[in-house]
C-alpha cells in the first residue's frame, strides 16, 4: 500500500502540473496485504474493482464518455524488460525523450500518450505492462477485433520464452533485441 500511495502523489502532481488530462480517473490499487507481488492476481483483483465499485462502467451506452476506456496497466514488480531502474517504481521510471516540462519524462507519460490514440471501443477493458512501451501506429490495431486481442509476432521458442519482450528494426520487420 505504501507504493500504491507514492503513485497516488506522483500521479497526482503530474496532473497539478497539466501533464495528464484532468478527465483520466486514476485509480491505483495495491496488491492484498497476503499476496505475492507478481502472482498475477493483480488483472483479478482491478477487474474486480472495476465491475464492483464502478457502477457507471456499466451504464447505457451515451450516459459516461470515459466508461469504455479502461487501461489496467501492471506496475508491481522490477520491471525486467526496463534498461534502467527508478526507486520510485516502473512507471515513473524516466525516459530520454524530449520534453518542455519541468518534471521529467517516465514511462507513464509513454503509456498514456500512446493511450489517449488508441481506437477505443465501447466497454473496452486494455491490460498492458508497464514497463514495456508500446510503439505501434494506432491506426494499425484493427477496428474490428474480438472480445481478445493481443499483439503478437513470431519468434522461436527460445526467444519468447525468455520475457516476450521484443525491440525491432526501424521498419517494425526484424527483431534486433
Amino acid at each position: 500500500e505504501s507504493r500504491a500511495q507514492e503513485y497516488r502523489t506522483l500521479i497526482e502532481r503530474r496532473k497539478n502540473h497539466g501533464l495528464y488530462p484532468s478527465e483520466i480517473d486514476f485509480r491505483v490499487l495495491s496488491d492484498p496485504e497476503d499476496g505475492k507481488v507478481g502472482s498475477g492476481g493483480a488483472v483479478l483483483l482491478a477487474l474486480h474493482h472495476l465491475f464492483d465499485n464502478n457502477k457507471k462502467f456499466n451504464e447505457p451506452e451515451g450516459t459516461n464518455s470515459a466508461a469504455g476506456r479502461v487501461l489496467i496497466l501492471n506496475a508491481g514488480g522490477c520491471g525486467d524488460a526496463l534498461t534502467t531502474f527508478s526507486s520510485e517504481g516502473i512507471v515513473f521510471t524516466p525516459v530520454p525523450i524530449d520534453s518542455s516540462s519541468t518534471l521529467p519524462p517516465v514511462m507513464l507519460d509513454l503509456q498514456i500518450d500512446f493511450f489517449l490514440k488508441y481506437p477505443w471501443r465501447q466497454d473496452e477493458v486494455v491490460v498492458a505492462p508497464a514497463d514495456v512501451y508500446l510503439d505501434c501506429a494506432p491506426e494499425h490495431v484493427p477496428p474490428e477485433r474480438g472480445d481478445f486481442h493481443g499483439f503478437t509476432f513470431p519468434a522461436p521458442f527460445d526467444t519468447g520464452s525468455s520475457h516476450g519482450v521484443f525491440r525491432f528494426d526501424s521498419y517494425m520487420h526484424a527483431v534486433t533485441g
